[in-house]
């Protein structure tokens, strides 16, 4: 891409941020869960993509518009390198376990029939596995969502997210079906 369609994609984002997060959500969902279906070599399940892009769209607004593009662009403004670490720890460590894996879960538990307690205990199940592979993928991806200007972080986390929703939808899976047992230390 020329330094031009740079610029013009960085405008339409700035211009359209709704149109251009919907589409970027969208397709994080869909690429992600579909990267990992496929590697399941199983039976495609349009109910799961459906699910995953529902939740890449939700995701979009409130996480990476809302918190990554207006909160944390007030609170840590990316003028150095420590407001871009300490931006990466608010979200690993507050935002991540405390609203993104809980709300995840409630959303699952929600499309899956499951009450709001059995979603939340599956989530105190799951997270010894879900939260370090989580913190291996968007540390350092976070290190470069925090580095760029605000208006193209939602792009930006679309883009990286599915890559993450792949990984997130394959370790969900895996889970469901008990095959990282000994990854979690089980016998």
């Amino acid at each position: 891409m020329s330094i031009w369609g740079a610029r013009a994609a960085s405008e339409l984002i700035r211009r359209q941020p709704n149109a251009t997060t919907v589409a970027a959500a969208m397709a994080r969902g869909a690429a992600g869960d579909a990267c990992a279906q496929q590697a399941e070599e199983g039976d495609y399940s349009y109910k799961r993509c459906a699910m995953f892009m529902v939740w890449s769209t939700g995701v979009a607004f409130v996480v990476d518009r809302y918190i990554y593009s207006h909160l944390f662009a007030k609170w840590f403004p990316r003028t150095s390198m420590k407001n871009v670490w300490k931006a990466t720890l608010a979200d690993n460590a507050v935002v991540t376990p405390f609203l993104y894996f809980p709300a995840f879960y409630l959303w699952q538990g929600f499309c899956d029939g499951a009450s709001p307690t059995d979603s939340m205990d599956k989530y105190g199940n799951d997270a010894v596995a879900q939260l370090p592979m989580t913190w291996a993928f968007w540390v350092p991806a976070n290190l470069v969502t925090f580095s760029i200007a605000p208006h193209l972080r939602t792009v930006w986390s679309g883009a990286a997210g599915t890559v993450y929703i792949a990984l997130l939808s394959y370790v969900t899976k895996a889970l469901e079906e008990d095959t990282l047992m000994s990854w979690r230390g089980r016998t």
